[in-house]
């Protein structure tokens, strides 16, 4: 389990380290995009304006 846990790992950091200097400005902005809406769709509830 660990071999298996730690080859993953191993991985994770190769993909991340490829596709991370590529899609790291698309994917901030998506981030904060979809942070924007929860933080606007939670204080929309809090007002009474929409009900989920």
């Amino acid at each position: 389990m660990g071999v298996v846990t730690g080859l993953f790992s191993i991985a994770g950091i190769y993909i991340g380290r490829v596709f991370g200097s590529r899609w790291q400005k698309p994917a901030q902005i998506a981030g904060g995009v979809v942070l924007i809406v929860i933080g606007v769709k939670v204080l929309l509830e809090h007002l009474g304006i929409i009900a989920f």
